[in-house]
Order: C-alpha cells, then sequence, then structure tokens
C-alpha cells in the first residue's frame, strides 16, 4: 500500500485555513489587550501636555504679580478685562492674536467645549483671588499674591472647565461645566506657591470658606 501521497509535506509555504484563524484569533485577543493599554497612555500624554500647560500659566501670573506689586489681575466677568486676556503678552500673545487664545485649550477636553468666544477658557481662576466682589458691581478687585496666607494649600488655577473664574458655588450650581477631563476624573490643580497636583473632582472642597479657596484663610 502506497501511503507517500497522504504525507504532510516538511516544507509548506502557506497556512492551512485552521492555522490562518488561530494566528487572527490570537491577533484579536492581543488587540484586546494592547488597546486600553494606548487609551490610557494617550490620555496620560494629554493630562501631561496639560499640566505643562498649567505650569505655564502659573508662570505667567508669576511674572504678571512681579510687575504689579503682587497684585493679580483683575477679571470684571462680563466687562473688560479678563484675566486670561491680561495675561496674553506673557505667553507671547498680542492684540493681532486670533481669538480665542487656543494656549487656553485643555487637550484633555472633549470636542465639543472647543473655545469659540474671546473670552472662553478650559483653566479657571480661584474667584477670590482675581475677581473679588467690590459691594456694588464692577469693577472688581483682585487679591495681592503676598497677602495668601496658606500658599501651598490655595488654589490659583484649574483646569478642565469651561469656567473662567470658579468657586466652590459653581461645584453644585454648574456642575455641568465642570468635566475633569483626565485619568480617573482629576484636574491638574496650580497653587500659589507655584506646584501643581492632580485633584480628583471628588476631593474639591465645597466649602467656601476652605483653604483651597480662601486667600485670607486663618490656620
Amino acid at each position: 500500500m502506497q501511503t507517500e501521497s497522504l504525507r504532510r509535506p516538511e516544507n509548506r509555504s502557506s497556512f492551512t485555513l485552521i492555522e490562518l484563524l488561530v494566528v487572527i484569533t490570537i491577533l484579536a485577543i492581543l488587540a484586546a489587550l494592547l488597546l486600553p493599554s494606548l487609551g490610557r497612555g494617550k490620555a496620560m500624554a494629554r493630562k501631561t501636555a496639560c499640566l505643562n500647560r498649567t505650569r505655564q500659566i502659573g508662570i505667567a501670573l508669576n511674572l504678571y504679580t512681579e510687575d504689579n506689586s503682587q497684585w493679580y489681575p483683575v477679571d470684571n466677568i462680563y466687562t473688560p478685562p479678563q484675566w486670561t486676556w491680561t495675561l496674553k503678552s506673557y505667553w507671547g500673545d498680542t492684540d493681532d492674536t486670533p481669538h480665542p487664545l487656543k494656549f487656553l485649550e485643555d487637550p484633555g477636553m472633549p470636542s465639543e467645549t472647543a473655545l469659540t468666544l474671546w473670552w472662553h477658557s478650559h483653566y479657571t481662576a480661584n474667584m477670590d483671588l482675581v475677581s473679588r466682589w467690590n459691594g456694588s458691581g464692577n469693577p472688581r478687585l483682585s487679591y495681592k499674591k503676598d497677602r495668601v496666607t496658606v500658599p501651598d494649600q490655595t488654589m490659583i488655577i484649574t483646569c478642565g472647565t469651561t469656567l473662567r473664574i470658579f468657586k466652590a458655588w459653581h461645584l453644585t450650581n454648574s456642575p455641568e461645566r465642570i468635566y475633569s477631563p483626565h485619568p480617573s476624573y482629576t484636574h491638574n490643580v496650580l497653587f500659589v506657591d507655584q506646584h501643581v497636583e492632580s485633584w480628583s473632582r471628588n476631593d474639591l472642597p465645597l466649602d467656601k470658606n476652605d483653604v483651597f479657596w480662601k486667600p485670607d484663610y486663618q490656620l
């Protein structure tokens, strides 16, 4: 009986159908394992880019206070000036720079929050430092940096909102404008002393008198 023709060839140049299906299955499994990691990697890269931008805004604020007897820029809310526009020259923009200021876009924010108007910003300043109530309306008042009692615990800038100025009130009254766009629903938070921390949205204090918000907090 001749069995030579039934033997599998030792040297083959192509896959059988079963082997091809096995390879495809393995690739699909690897893709399923790797894609979430790639997504997390991209999210962390966006967070890092935002963190660097937050620090640059902090440098601009610091330079401004040095040039203005330690006063922070004023934000009049609905009428000029706004802190974002006042600082534009410190990060290289001029009066000819197109509106809105692209520098103020948080890389982690969703596309539907793209800045469209000149006063828009994804970075928001502590209202108690740049837009204090003066008892009647505009003009608003700012605060002096060297008067902040606990500079390493009081926030000046945070990312991830469509608010230009921010206080505890917004956490419960405008939650739809607070996106917490980075992994684990976090914000990059710049403190008065210029260091940056990652804060969860749930950790942002609701108490308006918390040291996080209050520049004249008494320990």
